[in-house]
């Protein structure tokens, strides 16, 4: 079901669900001038309805109040509506807020699931449903906004362009139905937990380093309309296959749909030359989490997870005019050593924070999380060792020696 955002007003904007009796209204707290501004267009199309201003205010109100009939149904000459699927966010530019809109998507898959027994009754995502953008749009949050001489206009211009780059170049998925940043392992395992974190608002739940938009929705978040709102968007690579079988006789012969999901992390993105290692915090650049799912025909899910990533080391590679650019590696053995167990830390917390029993059933333990940080600190440089003279061992060993 589209949603709508309307322009009530030179300083009130209104988001609404045609079935919901209530209405989000973003009313600005600041008067300014009506200006305008020009977007261009691309791939991902952006559209603008004008100027916006800076300080606003979000809260709900009866659709009634919100939406008198006269705009409801868009017969004022001044409201401009516009339907959409999600708010990817709000930005703050210089003549005031933008909200990022996806106007269109695609399903790309979908398919009902046969959930496990200790899954609970009613657990939303007994659907898994693919979304993938197709338009996004950018419009200034209200009419009203302020005047900018000609210098900060061309600014704001290449912010826009900055934003639209940003847009084209990823392909966001999303979902009404469930957490997309997931993968079904770790869904199997939130049911098995005695519906550990199922109950939670789906941004709750959501993986951070695939929740693209979490700071850019954080105004929804703070006015508290996280659970009916706030959509987790993620930048990824989705392919499904149906009607894939093994060949047998009759009856014999297995069918099941065979689906590739890779999901790349927010943290640390971007090429391959200008992004590498990790971060202090432990975070890899480019990583990516990928995903191969067999859903077959008795309800039964088999799931393989990979996670790739830059090595989780401090080290760069600038670039220059040669073809095979100079490695550079931090020469802090200590700073590298604590970026090292941060990377490994995140990645127990993550991935083996979980463990079957002698029955079968998964659990959640942080047996392997608590351990982590009591494990010697690796050794990242040793001193450089020479040989001896001897004629089977000539020379000098060059070089980073180092063992984990």
């Amino acid at each position: 079901m589209l949603r709508h955002f309307v322009q009530r007003d030179a300083n009130v904007a209104v988001l609404e669900h045609p079935k919901w009796d209530h209405c989000v209204v973003i009313e600005c707290t600041s008067a300014f001038s009506k200006s305008a501004t020009e977007i261009p267009s691309g791939p991902v199309r952006q559209e603008s309805l004008g100027a916006a201003a800076r300080s606003y205010h979000i809260r709900v109100e009866e659709r009634a109040k919100a939406l008198p009939p006269r705009i409801s149904k868009v017969r004022h000459a001044e409201a401009e509506k516009v339907a959409f699927q999600a708010v990817f966010g709000i930005y703050e530019l210089l003549s005031g807020p933008y909200i990022a809109l996806i106007r269109t998507a695609d399903t790309v898959f979908s398919r009902q699931l046969s959930l496990p027994p200790l899954a609970p009754a009613g657990a939303e995502e007994q659907t898994v449903e693919f979304r993938r953008a197709t338009r996004i749009a950018i419009l200034p949050l209200f009419r009203a906004g302020r005047d900018l001489p000609p210098s900060l206009k061309a600014d704001e211009n290449r912010y826009l362009d900055l934003l639209y780059s940003a847009f084209s170049s990823h392909v966001f998925y999303f979902s009404y139905k469930h957490d997309v940043t997931a993968s079904f392992q770790r869904r199997a395992f939130r049911y098995a937990g005695q519906g550990r974190h199922v109950k939670a608002q789906r941004w709750r739940r959501a993986d951070n380093r695939f929740f693209w938009n979490r700071k850019a929705i954080q105004p929804l978040i703070d006015a508290g309309l996280g659970d009916q709102w706030v959509v987790p968007v993620m930048s990824a690579h989705i392919e499904g296959v149906d009607g894939l079988r093994v060949p047998g006789s009759g009856a014999e012969e297995h069918r099941f749909t065979y689906l590739f999901i890779s999901r790349r992390s927010k943290c640390r993105a971007g090429t391959r030359f200008c992004r590498r290692g990790v971060d202090a915090k432990g975070n890899a650049a480019n990583e990516v989490e990928t995903e191969q799912v067999l859903l077959h025909q008795d309800g039964s899910i088999q799931s393989f997870v990979q996670l790739r990533g830059s090595i989780p080391l401090l080290w760069r590679s600038p670039v220059n005019l040669k073809y095979a650019p100079k490695v550079e590696i931090e020469k802090d053995g200590s700073a590298n050593a604590g970026a090292f167990k941060e990377h490994m830390i995140k990645l127990a917390e993550t991935y083996c924070g979980f463990h079957l029993t002698a029955s079968g059933v998964p659990i959640y333990s942080d047996r392997v999380v608590k351990s982590l940080p009591t494990l010697p600190t690796p050794i990242i440089h040793a001193p450089v060792i020479r040989a001896s003279n001897s004629r089977s061992h000539r020379g000098s060993l060059k070089g980073v020696h180092g063992r984990f």
